[in-house]
């Protein structure tokens, strides 16, 4: 908004890997929780008492549409297709697990302005990016750590906030990249590294352009894929317990984020004067300058630039509002400039 600045002398006025892919799913496996055997949405004894009870009923044994079982339970826990203790095991280890801090990969959603700063507020149409970021928390020896592959689906309002372009990924990531935009957000977006273990630091996973398409509070969710085994995420080594990387969904720590998308409405600037003696120089600070009484609803830092010069003298407008004004020797009377914040 512009405002005018008046004083009177002496008056007061921000080589693509091969791909697997699931082309069938077992009827024997929970993909959404491989441990709740009896699927009842809850780890709890139950489930491991299911698992031997079927162990002692039939004995261990391959697992395909044919086989005998006496109810649709998931005992595969994990899901190579054969009925066994492992799978047992499995399920008591998880309870056993159970209150401790058993995470292995943190994936970690983050707004951004364009620098790579995180924020959590814009107004509407302005644009920021969405970045996602993976780390390997398994605590290993650096040199044998590191996430080899990781992918999620990301829910929001997309009434809220849109996706302005296309998904890229990090300079880690180049490989079995694969993702799309959906209605509800962006959909089995990952990718996986080359052959070297990448360490424990945290890595740029894909960002992608959003712009604030409308005021309100949106929500990014981060949640596991749906598409296994050809996205499930894993870690470069062996871990504890298996005979692979692979990352159970309840292993893996999800950090949603929130941006808030303003309105946002223009500043209001107010008027000031200032007054100089004849043939002296005025010099005014950050403190006191045009800006010191203008304010901003949504927060935003304020800059001033000049519109129309001073007339009778020479002017020096910092974006910080401060400013040296020093009149034309001899003149007495009112000069005034124009800026805007």
């Amino acid at each position: 908004m512009k405002r005018h600045k008046r004083f009177s002398p002496s008056l007061r006025l921000h080589e693509q890997l091969e791909e697997r892919r699931l082309l069938s799913v077992s009827p024997w496996h929970n993909t959404e929780n491989p441990v709740d055997v009896n699927r009842d949405g809850v780890l709890s004894p139950f489930d491991a008492l299911a698992g031997i009870n079927e162990l002692n009923f039939g004995g261990a044994r391959q697992l395909n549409d044919n086989a005998v079982v006496r109810n649709s339970y998931a005992f595969d826990v994990n899901n190579d297709g054969y009925l066994s203790s492992i799978d047992v095991l499995r399920t008591i280890n998880a309870m056993n697990a159970e209150g401790e801090n058993h995470t292995l990969l943190k994936i970690r959603v983050q707004p951004e302005d364009a620098e790579g700063n995180a924020i959590d507020t814009i107004g509407v149409g302005e644009g920021f990016n969405l970045s996602v970021y993976v780390q390997d928390l398994a605590g290993r020896d650096v040199s044998e750590s590191g996430v080899f592959a990781a992918y999620l689906d990301v829910m929001f309002d997309t009434t809220l906030a849109s996706v302005a372009g296309d998904i890229s990924y990090g300079p880690d990531y180049q490989n079995g990249k694969t993702g799309s935009v959906v209605a509800e957000g962006l959909d089995e977006v990952g990718a996986f590294d080359g052959f070297n273990p990448l360490g424990t630091d945290e890595l740029l996973l894909f960002t992608v352009p959003m712009t604030g398409a409308a005021a309100g509070t949106v929500t990014f969710d981060a949640d596991p894929a749906d598409i296994f085994p050809a996205h499930e995420s894993l870690l470069f080594g062996v871990l504890d317990g298996q005979s692979d990387g692979a990352v159970l969904p309840e292993d893996i720590e999800y950090v949603d984020a929130t941006i808030q998308i303003g309105s946002n409405t223009g500043p209001t600037a107010v008027n000031d004067a200032y007054v100089v003696d004849q043939d002296l120089t005025l010099a005014v600070n950050v403190a006191d300058g045009v800006l010191s009484n203008d304010t901003d609803p949504n927060n935003d830092m304020l800059t001033a630039s000049l519109i129309d010069d001073v007339t009778n003298g020479t002017l020096a407008l910092e974006s910080d509002g401060s400013f040296t004004y020093t009149p034309t020797p001899g003149f007495t009377g009112t000069d005034s400039f124009t800026y805007v914040a």
